[in-house]
């Protein structure tokens, strides 16, 4: 069961997240959140394994909000869900340590995507975030790290690099390249130690400026 902490200060949303999350059986939503503050407090109290935060709630902002959770306790794992008026918003929560990053103007199927990819230790990126990552990373930004000289890659991390880059499972990704899914995990984690970055998206940035893929080829949602 994965259990879930909603933070939105719009109750309406709220409940409309709440009703359509719990359509599904592994999803429980344990709390409810309009503040910061409240997010916090609750988080704490709760220690839910999902928090999916809006940027623009009061009190204390969700990126703060974030900052404070994470490290009180940091196996939470925070999902942003926001109108992201602010590009900086974006990279700030990214920066904050969100594992999943949607736009309300996205589909909520969105919304069962990242929680099930987050909940198994993955990230979700919808297209128009990883689009505003892309940007600020093709304009030199200073928050996106310089990626190191390019070192070599087998043909099997090849293979893995490509089909992260299509936000593919690991489960999905040892399907086809019949492997298990703790050797996708193995060599996932030692693509990201090669390539010096942090997480997933550390390394699609990496493939895209390195050329190991074409970003005209990737489907950026699923």
């Amino acid at each position: 069961m994965i259990e879930i902490l909603i933070v939105d200060d719009h109750p309406i949303f709220r409940l409309g997240l709440k009703e359509f999350l719990s359509q599904k059986s592994q999803f429980r939503i344990i709390g409810e959140a309009g503040t910061g503050e409240d997010a916090i407090a609750l988080a704490r109290e709760l220690n839910p394994h999902i928090v999916i935060m809006d940027t623009d709630v009061p009190k204390t902002n969700g990126i703060d909000a974030t900052n404070q959770i994470l490290k009180q306790n940091p196996s939470i794992k925070v999902i942003a869900l926001s109108h992201f008026d602010d590009d900086n918003e974006v990279m700030e929560m990214l920066k904050a340590g969100s594992k999943g990053l949607i736009f309300k103007s996205g589909e909520m199927e969105e919304v069962i995507q990242a929680v099930e990819k987050v909940a198994a230790n993955e990230e979700f990126y919808s297209k128009e975030a990883v689009e505003v990552i892309i940007n600020r990373f093709a304009r030199g930004n200073p928050e996106v790290k310089a990626l190191l000289k390019i070192p070599g890659f087998s043909d099997r991390e090849m293979d893995i690099i490509k089909l992260v880059c299509l936000q593919k499972t690991a489960k999905e990704i040892g399907h086809l390249l019949f492997i298990s899914e703790k050797t996708v995990d193995f060599h996932r984690q030692k693509i990201i130690e090669k390539m010096s970055v942090k997480n997933i998206i550390g390394l699609v940035l990496y493939a895209i400026k390195n050329g190991l893929v074409n970003i005209n080829d990737l489907e950026l949602t699923q």
